[in-house]
């Protein structure tokens, strides 16, 4: 059982000058039940729901887990696409009092187990249904949360490493983040929200708390494909799409897709991966809708965005500025740095901070870094403020390569490359050289009958402006590269399957 008490310590209880608004699930559902009784929460292919409709959902479902003997502080696991189960399932736990887990679907069973011992979750629901043997009943009722009450674990995508953490949120938090984007975004009730990231993603998630802090209806998306965005957003009124980038080019090469969708999205949400310039002007005049980038951790939620006044290319160049009362600071070696271009640590600090690392304290209090008497979650990306004050993102702080002691941004060759039409994935890799102590290796995956040489990386690198020395010494093109439940390159799995220790980083080899 978690409650708010285990996660109340002092370094986290000013981590904001002020607070966020204080909001709960229910009390949202509530809300719109009242007020927008006979509008459409759920436009979904097995039929809608309006906001009474989707209320009375929820209270049945409350019902059946508290039969279940869940309650207040009981954290149970969810797995399933974003269907009216994944939506009434995480509503009806969240009246229970109880915290959802939000465990991503690709996750096989053994997997899903582990991380479900990880957070002590009571079982798992997958689809509606309770995974393994039910729980023993009792039906003992359960009170409504308070604000600062746990609502969702999230955890950490692992991109470095075989062990994630779970990273604890309240209703507050979460809800406020959301309300302090749906301000940003200037989202209506007489708009709709549609997300093809998984709502088990923090992404998808933002989505769909989006629609419990505006009213406006979800549009429910069980799988990405160009022809499923057509079909479900057919009765939607300004819908706004939250997509990563392999989804908007899934979209760009659908033409009959594109010629359907032009001039009915209100804007475009993305996250996850660097948004090409090349592909933003494209959305934009097939599409006719602008590109809204998004920077968040699941620590944080959303934390930075640009807005739709921006200019075009401030989504490709930067991840904007920290959503609503959020703050950041840029810092190297202990100084705060405010002059442009200047790369450091990116600290955040907000109403959106995650309560902390489940049963971890130490690693939660390990997360903060003290400037000027107040603590900052240290996100460990390195950033750099443009002339216009926004933020530009420059990789992981430990996802450098030490070149003869030049640092050498991963994330900015791995951009760079990205933009390769015959690029996949890309992955810019530290090994070790006796000389200059690090040397860069670009592992890539290729698009079907793309061919690629390491030549042709150096003349695409130094067309793109990228230093000499940034650029990689060897190239491997494999066939495919390990990638987390979010779609980033696992780089923790890749370095230990090429078993890099042991090889000479300078040699070259394609795949077979």
């Amino acid at each position: 059982m978690i409650t708010r008490a285990d996660y109340r310590q002092p370094r986290g209880a000013a981590l904001a000058e002020t607070a966020a608004a204080p909001l709960t699930v229910p009390g949202l559902l509530e809300r719109w039940s009242h007020e927008l009784p006979d509008r459409p929460a759920l436009l979904a292919p097995d039929g809608d729901l309006t906001w009474r409709e989707l209320s009375g959902a929820v209270e049945r479902r409350a019902r059946d887990l508290i039969a279940l003997n869940v309650g207040a502080g009981d954290v149970v696991g969810l797995q399933s696409p974003n269907t009216r189960h994944a939506v009434v399932d995480h509503l009806a736990l969240a009246r229970c009092g109880a915290v959802t887990a939000m465990i991503h679907r690709p996750y096989p069973d053994p997997e899903v187990a582990r991380l479900a011992r990880l957070v002590d979750a009571r079982f798992v629901l997958r689809d509606g249904q309770v995974l393994g043997e039910p729980p023993r009943a009792s039906g003992t009722a359960a009170a409504p949360p308070a604000p600062d009450d746990p609502l969702a674990v999230f955890f950490t995508s692992g991109t470095e490493g075989p062990t994630p953490k779970a990273c604890l949120h309240s209703h507050t938090g979460l809800l406020g983040n959301a309300l302090a984007v749906a301000r940003d975004m200037h989202l209506e009730p007489t708009d709709s929200l549609c997300t093809a990231s998984a709502f088990t993603h923090l992404f998808g998630y933002l989505a769909l708390h989006l629609s419990l802090v505006s009213g406006a209806p979800q549009v429910l998306m069980e799988r990405f494909s160009p022809d499923n965005l057509v079909r479900v957003t057919s009765r939607a009124s300004g819908p706004v799409l939250f997509a990563v980038p392999a989804h908007l080019y899934d979209l760009m090469g659908a033409p009959s897709a594109l010629s359907a969708m032009a001039g009915r999205l209100k804007e475009i949400r993305s996250a996850g991966a660097y948004l090409p310039p090349t592909l933003v002007d494209r959305v934009a005049r097939r599409l006719g809708a602008p590109v809204v980038a998004h920077w968040g951790m699941s620590e944080i939620g959303a934390g930075l965005h640009t807005r739709r006044g921006d200019p075009p290319e401030a989504a490709c160049e930067t991840v904007g500025r920290p959503v609503g009362e959020s703050r950041v600071l840029i810092v190297d070696q202990g100084r705060v740095i405010r002059e442009p271009g200047r790369t450091g640590e990116l600290l955040f600090r907000g109403p959106s901070l995650f309560l902390g690392y489940y049963g971890d304290p130490d690693a939660t209090d390990a997360a903060y870094a003290d400037v000027d008497g107040l603590p900052w979650l240290r996100t460990g990306d390195l950033a750099a403020w443009s002339p216009e004050g926004l933020v530009r993102f420059r990789g992981r702080v430990k996802d450098i390569v030490n070149r003869g002691g030049m640092k050498v941004s991963a994330q900015e060759v791995e951009a760079a490359v990205a933009t390769l039409p015959v690029v996949r994935h890309a992955a810019l890799l530290a090994v070790p050289d006796p000389r200059l102590g690090e040397r860069g290796l670009l592992v890539v995956s290729l698009r079907a009958g793309g061919a690629l040489t390491l030549d042709e990386v150096r003349r695409h690198l130094d067309q793109q402006g990228i230093a000499k020395f940034k650029w990689p010494e060897a190239l491997e093109v494999l066939p495919e590269l390990p990638l987390t439940a979010t779609g980033k390159v696992a780089k923790g799995q890749l370095r230990t399957a090429m078993g890099l220790a042991g090889r000479d980083p300078c040699r070259t080899r394609a795949a077979e």
